[in-house]
């Protein structure tokens, strides 16, 4: 018997077989959205935990977190690496991500502006202490401290200070830390030192240097308890390193009124006032300004 041979009903088609294939550039697409939307979900509930905890560290983490500056980074990096940890395969070319843009252009390894999150407190970009505004730019009767936007007043403008003000030293004692570059007790390394500390007992009385109203009194680690007191003049003179705060936010006081204790600071062995003096949110040398208050050079 022959073989039988069963003929299709219908005729076979000639054509290549059509496969129901999805475009590649859009699930290269899709998988960058999603890599992308999974890092800023990561990023915000971070946020959002250390808002939430409320605890001293996550708090001053939180405030840290503003928006200064822009800089430059690679997305295909940490796209690559989101993808890596979630075990998804994503296309290289020449080891380098590539990047759909939308219109059909292809752009390799491309950089993507993206704003940073960093609000650093160091001397190259800080408010004046004592003052609580940004320091001025240099004129012709100031000169920066280096490393710094500080600006300290010279010596003729600290003359025509001292014949106006009638200062009194508010404590007596010798000064054990002058003004200027010092070297730092903790790091040994060089430092500027925005005051004068003067060494007294433990408890001694600090007195107002000059009348004026208090609009500042904490704690810091830079200062430790302090107080601010605002002048006529735009002077603002700032006590540290104290024991115990006398003065309250708001009073006002007559100069040689007690407005601290002396304390100290973690980073010296003996107790000591710290003592600034700041006029229009520039520094003056204290030692300067109470040498020619009394006669000298």
């Amino acid at each position: 018997m022959d073989e039988i041979i069963e003929r299709p009903k219908y005729s076979r088609p000639t054509g290549n077989p059509r496969r129901n294939r999805r475009n590649p550039n859009s699930d290269l697409i899709s998988t960058i959205a999603a890599a992308r939307m999974l890092i800023a979900v990561v990023f915000l509930s971070a946020i959002a935990l250390c808002k939430a905890a409320n605890t001293p560290a996550t708090d001053a983490f939180v405030s840290k977190v503003k928006v200064v500056t822009t800089v430059n980074y690679d997305v295909n990096k940490y796209i690559m690496s989101a993808a890596d940890t979630l075990g998804i395969k994503l296309p290289e070319d020449g080891g380098k991500l590539q990047k759909l843009v939308k219109g059909g252009d292809v752009a390799e390894g491309s950089d993507t502006q993206a704003s940073a999150v960093i609000n650093k407190t160091d001397s190259s970009n800080t408010a004046n202490p004592a003052s609580g505004t940004s320091s001025s730019s240099a004129t012709t009767d100031s000169k920066s401290v280096a490393g710094s936007d500080m600006q300290v007043l010279d010596d003729i403008e600290i003359k025509s200070i001292a014949d106006k003000y009638s200062f009194i030293v508010p404590i007596k004692g010798e000064i054990i830390s002058p003004f200027g570059t010092r070297t730092d007790p903790l790091s040994g390394n060089p430092q500027f030192h925005s005051g004068i500390d003067i060494e007294a007992n433990m408890g001694t009385s600090i007195k107002a240097a000059l009348a004026g109203e208090v609009t500042e009194v904490g704690s810091n680690p830079e200062y430790d308890k302090y107080v601010k007191i605002k002048h006529n003049g735009g002077i603002t003179t700032l006590y540290g390193h104290c024991s115990i705060l006398v003065a309250k936010v708001g009073q006002k006081v007559n100069q040689g009124d007690v407005i601290a204790k002396v304390g100290n600071s973690e980073d010296e062995s003996s107790s000591n006032l710290h003592f600034e003096v700041w006029k229009d949110n520039k520094l003056i040398n204290p030692g300067k300004l109470f040498d020619l208050i009394n006669g000298g050079n």
